[in-house]
């Protein structure tokens, strides 16, 4: 049995501007540097330690698993690797999100479309994924693009936990692929819901790489270490 500990990065420039933040990057902000140093600092005093460690290559994920890790594991080394990006949306990267819904959905708001139930993730990666069918390359990604690498990562991750016999793994990733993911192995994610920054989603792993969800967008690690 592997637990997987999945954090979602902490609050970004871009986050508060609501700009569109999937390969495209920005930093955390103040707000964003505290939650993370109060989360290793909750991992710590709940007394929780890793003995591995992945982020996304993205510069708000890599630094909000430092963060983390001053505290819970100090010295651990952070695994980066481009399976756990967010979500590419091609040429709409940086664009203001009511924009960009207004240009790829129709719609006011991006809310509007998960808060009036009209769009699912799912049907927002397709859409923005067909969207960019004029860009050559294509880079954005569908929702099976999405999902055949997260299922890779998380694989692949625990196979190499359950042959170095470690127990318990940090993944610092993102917000809207995790979700996604999540619903996509059976876990009940309102169509709706996001991810809070620097929130805990805990996985046990399963024969057969297969998962049990122990907790989901938690911030009680955050408190914790506050």
């Amino acid at each position: 049995m592997v637990e997987i500990d999945i954090v979602r990065h902490g609050q970004t420039q871009f986050n508060v501007e609501k700009r569109v933040q999937g390969l495209a990057d920005s930093e955390l902000t103040a707000q964003g540097i505290a939650d993370a140093q109060a989360l290793g600092r909750g991992f710590k005093k709940a007394g929780i330690s890793f003995d591995q460690a992945y982020s996304s290559d993205r510069k708000r994920a890599v630094k909000t698993a430092e963060l983390v890790l001053a505290s819970a594991t100090p010295n651990l080394a952070i695994n980066q690797t481009p399976l756990l990006r967010e979500e590419d949306y091609g040429k709409y990267e940086g664009w203001e999100t009511d924009a960009f819904a207004r240009d790829v959905f129709n719609l006011p708001t991006f809310r509007s479309a998960l808060d009036d139930g009209l769009m699912t993730l799912e049907e927002i990666a397709d859409a923005t994924y067909a969207a960019n069918m004029d860009e050559n390359p294509n880079t954005a990604e569908n929702t099976a693009m999405l999902m055949s690498r997260f299922n890779q990562f998380f694989n692949q991750v625990v196979d190499t936990a359950e042959a170095n016999q470690q127990q318990r793994v940090l993944v610092v990733t993102h917000g809207t692929i995790t979700v996604m993911w999540l619903r996509a192995i059976g876990y009940p994610v309102a169509d709706n819901q996001l991810l809070h920054n620097a929130s805990v989603t805990r996985l046990i792993s399963k024969p057969n790489h297969q998962f049990q969800v122990e907790r989901f967008d938690d911030l009680s690690y955050v408190e914790l270490g506050k």
